[in-house]
């Protein structure tokens, strides 16, 4: 038999003691009872690690574990087959509302790119007409040609240069052409709003910039009135075609047509 210090009095006394004799002090095995002791997360009390549920107050202890310190570890979840079927459903539950949420995107988007394109088309249109009124003008100065509605910029013009500068100085003139301005300013963001297209898009936005940069080449030519008369009848057809030609090949991308 050995003899050891009581912790509490400093006495010597039997290891085998289970009572200090000189204190009262209780005596038990720290590192056993880290082993075999559990404190019930219920009510604090401490029981044996080898009953099921708390000699206080029935709580269920077969789940739990004890750290050294004392303090519970997490419930033995992974081989719950509640946690499995809450997790299955978890991420059936996440797929199905990101694949709803990448449906309503796709969706948002067509409608976005559809809507850009009529509008460059609505706003090439202007154009296209703002264009033929410059060459009617044109065209009449030049070869004295009576038209009623050239006239009041012709008839009194020297030449056709005065007769273009009568016709950029009509205020109804330049309204068309300030309308033009302002629904080019907000087809422009498009090019910002429509970047990152859902994959089965990334095409149809290529095409898109291609259908862009026609566009506003072409709007841009026909306000600027440079060159010839012939030159600039001529650039216009070609600049026309390429915009029309980038137009059918993003309505087939988008629309299969």
């Amino acid at each position: 038999m050995a003899l050891i210090n009581c912790p509490n009095c400093n006495k010597e006394i039997s290891d085998k003691a289970k009572v200090c004799v000189g204190c009262g002090h209780q005596l038990i095995d720290d590192v056993n009872a880290e082993k075999t002791m559990l404190s019930c997360p219920e009510c604090g009390a401490f029981t044996d690690t080898l009953t099921d549920i708390c000699s206080n107050c029935g709580y269920p202890l077969n789940s739990l574990e004890i750290k050294s310190d004392g303090k519970q570890k997490s419930k033995r979840i992974f081989k719950k087959k509640w946690f499995w079927v809450s997790a299955i459903c978890f991420v059936l539950l996440t797929s199905i509302v990101l694949f709803a949420s990448n449906n309503i995107r796709t969706e948002n988007y067509n409608i976005e790119i559809c809507t850009a394109v009529d509008e460059i088309m609505a706003v090439s249109a202007d154009a296209e007409n703002v264009g033929n009124q410059i060459c009617s003008v044109w065209n009449n100065a030049i070869f004295d040609k009576d038209n009623e509605n050239t006239a009041k910029y012709t008839k009194t013009a020297k030449d056709f240069n005065e007769a273009l500068s009568n016709l950029f100085a009509d205020e109804e003139f330049t309204g068309k052409i300030t309308d033009i301005r302002n629904k080019q300013s907000e087809i422009d963001t498009y090019l910002g709003k429509l970047k990152n297209p859902p994959g089965k898009f990334e095409d149809a936005y290529d095409e898109f910039k291609e259908l862009y940069y026609a566009y506003s080449d072409y709007v841009d030519f026909v306000i600027s009135c440079k060159g010839s008369y012939n030159t600039y009848t001529e650039d216009l057809s070609k600049k026309s075609s390429v915009l029309m030609e980038s137009y059918r090949e993003i309505k087939v991308e988008l629309l299969g047509e």
